[in-house]
């Protein structure tokens, strides 16, 4: 969802839909041993994998297990959606199911009493779901 996005923002090398996603699931190594999911830890490197298979060797990939409101803020902020990998997520909007061990796109904010994250996932087709910042879990 992320390359999707930086496709269609500048970055229009890369593939498309489940071509893209293969790429990404053999360089993340999904799948792997029987094993039904992706390691948080393979997440980065795979995505900056395929970005530089396709020519883009100027992004930032980090893996960050200690997120803070104010990174959120100055990353969306900068026009920066981010894959967020949650352990033991919490429940987003419209889910009678917590998202518990997921990855998602972290897309927006809003910021108050209580912040929220925007996201965007593949479990079903609605434009972003949101949580709070305290249930995601990481």
């Amino acid at each position: 969802m992320v390359l999707e996005y930086w496709d269609e923002n500048g970055y229009s090398n890369f593939s498309y839909g489940d071509t893209l996603i293969e790429e990404l699931a053999d360089a993340m190594g999904t799948n792997e041993n029987g094993i039904n999911g992706t390691k948080i830890s393979h997440i980065d490197d795979g995505i900056e994998e395929v970005c530089d298979y396709y020519g883009y060797s100027d992004f930032t990939i980090v893996n960050d297990d200690n997120l803070f409101m104010s990174e959120t803020m100055f990353e969306i902020d900068a026009g920066n959606p981010f894959v967020l990998s949650m352990i033991y997520g919490g429940l987003g909007s419209g889910y009678t199911n917590p998202y518990n061990n997921h990855s998602v796109t972290c897309m927006g904010y809003s910021e108050g009493t209580i912040d929220y994250l925007f996201l965007h996932d593949t479990w079903d087709d609605e434009d972003h779901h949101y949580i709070t910042f305290g249930g995601i879990g990481i």
